[in-house]
């Protein structure tokens, strides 16, 4: 969808006329959208408009951002009773009703450069593209945004036209695209700019369309500014904004007719539809239809172009594509006294729908010199276009045509379910009761069952799930005996061997903790092993001091449920390996007294027998920064050492519970011995 581009204007105040929205009845004014269909506002005329998900319209005119509730009266709810300050060229909504605004930034020695604001449902400013009205990063000396088109994934380009220098004739089209976050994305061309040269002057592109599988349909209009015979120019791109060689010449197409071309639209099948105005006297209506190859579609009209005179002279501004490939074309028709909106309503084939006002035509006076620039289409198939009349915001609502997909049960129907037709209701796209057996609910997760249709009506069955303790598989490593439950799909935690821990996508790996606590004096953070014969004088002693803050809760609960675990980590190699994984268990009596025991400052563990892996003594003190402490001691016959000499670097960690964790490396240059018989070692 896209409009009219206005020379002077741009020339002006670097604005620019925009698009019109949509939808259907046999073309009369709906009666329930603001005065007998027809709206009016302060603000200067509409440069483009948008639909939000309540049904609210956002118009973006020069001078202010303004939305009108679903019955055409001024939001008084948004911004400043009804508006923002200031306008722009753009407008776009994302799928969270946040809005999207561009605008021209002109620098204090006259650049330009593509600029933009975003605002959530209320109006207020977000932080998007800087301080304040934020430019978005200089894309050459000249930059004029005219469209926005928002990517399912949340990202989102803007077009118009760009230049390295002030020259009018190196104007060319001209597209930046952004992340969710607003930043330049960088997997769009390199640098997530695009400048490409339709040649013949100065090209603008006045509209976008996205096609469904991410490639992007420019369209604008080439010799903007020079002398000559305006022509109509179109691109298009593949997802990383590279052209794409498949359509066209080069990823480039002109229409070989003298015209001017402003919006752009895609019916289901992938054709693209560009409308503008024929300059072939009298001036007129212009719908062209393209093959998804670039070449005019020869079943479209004459040759793939229909021109339809209205007034004295007209020009399309905004197209529209309605279920069943209808085309909507909103613009301005010239009269003697002014001019009117415009409406025209096409088959699929070119030729006018005569069920829509007059002959498929429509014209609206309101006041003097009224100019249609933008059209959107609601869900039920209703038209709003937008515009200005006598130089202030205009917009009107038209009823469409009836069709299959607007939710109306008409005649020759036998059901008729929206936007759900053949996806999520029993409803046909042709709208009639699809066969028994039909999915019409697939299964969205592992314990969600499929619903199919029954033959006899249009509703889906409810939607169930299967039956508790059904076998399922959640997808996860880390889990075994997964079975459903109320819906969801799960299983019992795999426990790994000490010193490993889960991934989702493989299961039990040797990987050390992360983010443990770490002494703030290393140097004095010692590990001393000795493996001797006989095995009575092994030893081993950690001591582990001057750490960060250490407080009860990190203690976990040793005297009832939480292990402490002793791991040691040969990080000499590609991945990690265990040498050493000692586990302490929670509780137990040790020469008739707890093994473990809590005090003021801390926690205690003694086994004078030495009777798990030969562990005698576990202290961990409380303190604060550099303040803690953690010693661990063993030895005997029963202590389990790693093997001697160790490869370095080796990594010491102390896990307690599922993620807490004290931790210290020890580097080749760092030991003082390290023999078959004994290791030695300050940490780094």
């Amino acid at each position: 969808m896209r409009r009219f581009v206005s020379i002077a204007a741009i020339l002006a105040s670097i604005v620019v006329l925009s698009r019109l929205p949509a939808l259907a009845a046999p073309g009369a004014l709906d009666s329930t959208f603001g005065a007998g269909g027809v709206v009016t506002g302060t603000a200067s005329g509409a440069n483009d408009v948008a639909l939000q998900s309540d049904g609210g319209v956002v118009v973006i005119a020069t001078t202010a951002v303004a939305r009108y509730l679903a019955n055409g009266s001024l939001d008084l709810t948004f911004g400043t009773a009804g508006a923002v300050l200031p306008g722009g060229t753009a407008v776009a909504v994302e799928a969270d009703d946040d809005i999207l605004v561009a605008r021209v930034v002109v620098s204090p020695l006259g650049a330009s450069t593509f600029g933009g604001q975003r605002y959530d449902v209320h109006g207020n400013p977000g932080n998007a593209f800087g301080a304040g009205f934020g430019s978005l990063p200089a894309f050459v000396r000249f930059g004029l945004p005219l469209a926005i088109s928002v990517q399912p994934d949340g990202s989102f380009i803007f077009a118009g036209g760009g230049g390295p220098d002030g020259a009018l004739d190196s104007i060319d089209f001209a597209l930046a695209r952004f992340t969710p976050t607003d930043l330049l994305d960088l997997s769009f061309s390199g640098d997530g700019k695009v400048l490409t040269d339709l040649g013949a002057g100065a090209s603008l592109i006045s509209s976008l369309a996205l096609q469904a599988d991410g490639r992007i349909v420019a369209v604008g209009n080439g010799n903007v500014f020079s002398p000559g015979i305006p022509s109509v120019r179109m691109a298009r791109y593949e997802v990383n904004g590279d052209l794409d060689t498949g359509f066209g010449v080069g990823g480039k197409v002109t229409l070989p007719t003298s015209a001017r071309s402003s919006a752009v639209a895609l019916q289901s099948d992938g054709k693209v539809i560009v409308g503008g105005r024929s300059l072939t006297p009298p001036e007129s209506f212009l719908v062209a239809r393209y093959d998804t190859d670039g070449a005019l579609d020869p079943t479209f009209g004459a040759g793939g172009v229909v021109t339809t005179p209205i007034g004295l002279s007209s020009g399309v501004a905004a197209v529209a594509v309605q279920p069943g490939d209808r085309i909507v074309a909103v613009g301005t028709a010239e009269t003697v006294s002014g001019s009117d909106f415009a409406l025209a309503y096409y088959l699929p084939d070119g030729t006018l729908d005569s069920s829509f006002g007059g002959g498929g035509i429509v014209t609206t006076t309101i006041g003097v010199e009224a100019v249609a620039s933008a059209v959107v289409l609601q869900p039920d198939g209703r038209i709003v276009a937008a515009g200005a009349s006598d130089g202030s915001l205009a917009m009107a609502r038209y009823d469409a045509p009836p069709f299959c997909g607007d939710g109306n049960l008409d005649p020759g129907e036998t059901c008729d379910a929206g936007p759900a037709n053949g996806t999520t209701s029993c409803c046909s796209t042709m709208c009639t009761i699809r066969p028994a057996g039909e999915t019409c609910r697939v299964q969205a997760t592992p314990c969600d069952a499929p619903e199919s249709c029954g033959g006899f009506t249009s509703n889906c069955p409810a939607d169930v799930v299967v039956p508790d303790g059904t076998a399922c598989d959640d997808s996860s490593s880390c889990t075994i005996g997964d079975a459903c439950a109320a819906g969801v799909c799960g299983g019992a935690p795999v426990v790994c061997p000490a010193c490993q821990s889960c991934d989702p996508s493989v299961g039990c790996l040797t990987v050390p903790r992360t983010s443990c606590k770490q002494s703030t004096a290393p140097s004095r953070t010692n590990l001393r092993i000795r493996d001797r014969t006989p095995d009575r004088r092994d030893g081993f002693a950690w001591k582990w001091v001057r750490g960060e803050e250490t407080i009860e809760a990190d203690l976990g609960d040793p005297l009832t449920t939480d292990a402490y675990t002793l791991c040691i980590y040969d990080e000499s190699g590609p991945t990690p390996m265990t040498t050493l994984a000692t586990v302490v268990p929670p509780g137990g009596a040790c020469r008739g007294k707890p093994c473990w025991l809590r005090g003021k400052r801390g926690l205690r563990y003694l086994d004078r027998d030495r009777t798990v892996a030969g562990i005698e003594r576990i202290v961990m003190k409380l303190g604060d920064e550099g303040r803690a402490k953690v010693l661990i001691k063993g030895r005997g016959e029963n202590l389990i050492v790693p093997p001697l000499p160790m490869s370095l670097p080796i990594r010491v960690q102390l896990h307690v519970g599922a993620d807490r964790c004290w931790e210290a490396t020890y580097s080749a240059d760092q030991f003082q011995t390290n023999t078959p018989t004994e290791f030695k070692g300050k940490a780094d």
